[in-house]
């Protein structure tokens, strides 16, 4: 059963000076009005709550909250992610995924003639959030997660029969179980089963065979015809050596990507067992290449376990929870789907103000430039060449981009960058030095091109016209200066470790002097991009310890939550932190797009999304449904 903690909030109306906001657009969440408190409003967790007191009032109070403050008071004034419009009378914020309500909220209303103040009370009730925001994707089945499906789900046990793979000879038994979950638009699946030893020995850094590890995989007969086709879906879950890694793909060993890549999955071990945790779309790709799992669906679906897959010569323990009969799935059984969680999802819309371009390896692995038509979501290629392709950044008028190149990805030494013209189609070398050059911007003005440069160690900060004529060195120390991003007012925003060591965001000006750190903490920070507003900077954050390029395995097993602050260092807030891999977060123009921020969700080892959020953290679902194979992007 859901069984909310009491949550307090204080408001109080207080004299003028609070900053305007934006008004909140209707596609975000419908406002929640006040009411007394025998009659409680709703809202879900995770969506955003708004609050509206009198209009022309001005609020101030606090808030104290289980999960928003740690149950402390805390003034509006450094709450981060709560914004004020005084003149409406408008309180604005995102309610925690796993915030545990009901909100009550009292009203300390100024006294007319100098009389009393008068307190009102009222309760705002906290429903459960749905599967995508409550469900945190770690492989460790939580007391959260327990509450959230309690009464939703469908448990299973079976001891399955383990056989060496090259004898086929039974070498013992173990014990699995398996919890589904549903709502409108996911499945949630645990799969818990024993097994003494953790291998975990598959190396990302290494190009030789792997060591001892171990594996899940999640198998679907998609249109139920008995036979497990090469078409047919496959979700893979491995462990590594320092986290655990996702494949969506197909039966075809040949090619085992899907089109699409879509779904989270991640396993720990623990005690003598793994926990897997699978969180699905319960409808097919836009490829048509997942299992349409919408109520009613009789989908056969089986759990493969290998266990000790080593080098060649060693054989692993395999085993099934249905049992395997070649070529056929006579004896797999229809994924239990119990009745959904009433949970709602945020609406999802499409972005049409800007230029979006991204670089994509979808037709060629080297990478290409597109640019993103935003109102059909159809990908116009703009560049045609066979060298490798990352970073982009376009002038704001769209009338050319701006990318680094190289003829292949680990060719360091020959890294250009490179412009791409709008008018002539052309694409036109901006540096030619047998150098790394890498991470270009262009202005706001469309004039010069910033970007990152190695040339004896770790990178400095340069300028040139965007032309390629006049290059000038701006940074030139032992630290790392990387990164670059322009502020409105032609100052920059760049990533250096001059601070710590380790990646950290400041503000530099024209001449490269340092203006204003803009963040500290023991993590690292990168991809900076500052919003058209010109007020604040998004970026992501580095949860792991040392440098996050010392080891590809770091990088994708340890959470990069997307951050934002504002340009003078205040104000931060964290957007997302799902415990996945977020980055490289851009924001739409001003306009009916201002609220809209895209970044990537790398869940896979084979393929990433695009995920759409507002500026509360709110996720408005999938920019790019059939894009997977997106390397990089900017938004002008």
């Amino acid at each position: 059963m859901w069984n909310p903690a009491p949550t307090l909030v204080a408001l109080a109306l207080a004299a003028p000076g609070f900053a305007q906001i934006v008004p909140i657009t209707a596609q975000q969440a419908p406002p929640v009005s006040l009411r007394p408190l025998a009659v409680p409003a709703t809202v879900q967790a995770g969506q955003l709550l708004q609050i509206h007191g009198p209009a022309g009032s001005q609020m101030r109070g606090t808030l104290t909250g289980a999960l928003t403050t740690g149950g402390l008071p805390v003034g509006f004034g450094s709450l981060a992610g709560l914004e004020r419009d005084a003149a409406s009378g408008t309180l604005a914020l995102r309610v925690p995924a796993r915030e545990a309500g009901p909100l009550t909220l009292t009203f300390l209303r100024r006294g007319f003639g100098g009389g009393p103040p008068k307190r009102e009370q009222h309760l705002v009730q906290v429903t459960p959030p749905n599967l995508y925001d409550g469900v945190r994707v770690d492989g460790q089945f939580d007391a959260f997660e327990d509450s959230l499906i309690a009464q939703h789900s469908a448990t299973s046990s079976a001891a399955i029969t383990m056989v060496d793979a090259a004898t086929s000879q039974p070498v013992g038994t173990i014990a699995l179980d398996y919890e589904v979950a549903t709502d409108e638009q996911h499945i949630y699946l645990r799969v818990r089963y024993e097994d003494a030893t953790e291998d975990r020995q598959f190396d990302l850094n290494s190009d030789t065979e792997p060591q001892r590890f171990d594996l899940l995989s999640l198998r679907f007969d998609d249109d139920a015809n008995g036979v497990y086709d090469l078409t047919d879906d496959e979700r893979i879950v491995l462990p590594y050596l320092t986290g655990s890694g996702f494949i969506d793909g197909t039966a075809n060993p040949a090619a085992s990507d899907d089109v699409t890549v879509d779904g989270a999955a991640r396993m720990a071990w623990h005690s003598g067992a793994w926990t897997a945790e699978f969180l699905l779309p319960r409808t097919t790709d836009a490829a048509g290449q997942d299992p349409d799992l919408s109520p009613g669906a009789k989908v056969p679906f089986q759990l493969f376990l290998a266990d000790g897959i080593g080098p060649q010569g060693t054989a692993p323990r395999i085993g099934s929870l249905f049992p395997e009969i070649t070529g056929s799935t006579a004896a797999w059984q229809p994924l239990p789907l119990p009745a959904p969680l009433a949970a709602t999802y945020a609406p999802v819309y499409a972005p049409v103000n800007g230029h979006l371009f991204v670089v994509s390896d979808h037709e060629n692995a080297k990478g290409e430039l597109y640019e993103v038509g935003l109102a059909s979501g159809a990908l116009v290629r703009r560049t045609f060449n066979d060298r490798y392709e990352d970073w982009v950044s376009a002038a704001p008028d769209g009338s050319f981009a701006t990318y680094g190149s190289s003829l292949t990805q680990l060719d360091y030494a020959n890294y250009e960058i490179y412009k791409w013209e709008a008018v002539s189609g052309l694409e036109l070398p901006l540096t030619l030095d047998s150098l790394l050059d890498g991470h270009p911007a262009v202005s706001p003005d469309g004039q010069r091109v910033a970007w990152a440069r190695f040339v004896s160690g770790p990178a400095d900060i340069f300028v040139m016209q965007a032309d390629g004529t006049s290059p000038l060195a701006l940074t030139s120390d032992p630290a790392e200066e990387n990164d670059p991003e322009w502020t409105k007012d032609g100052d920059m925003v760049i990533k250096t470790s001059v601070f710590t060591g380790t990646e950290q965001l400041a503000l530099i000006d024209a001449a490269g002097n340092l203006k204003t750190r803009l963040t500290a903490n023991a993590y690292s920070d990168h991809d900076p991009f500052v919003t058209a507003d010109n007020q604040s900077v998004l970026f992501e954050r580095f949860l792991g310890t040392g440098a996050w390029s010392a080891d590809w395995n770091l990088v994708q097993s340890t959470s990069w939550p997307i951050v934002s602050v504002r340009l003078d260092g205040s104000d931060e807030r964290v957007l997302v932190d799902d415990g996945l891999v977020n980055w490289l977060p851009v924001a739409g123009p001003l306009g009916p797009d201002q609220d809209v921020l895209v970044f990537f969700r790398s869940t896979a080892f084979n393929g990433r999304e695009l995920r759409m959020i507002d500026r509360f953290g709110v996720d408005h679902g999938r920019l790019l449904p059939r894009m997977s194979h997106i390397r990089y992007m900017d938004w002008k």
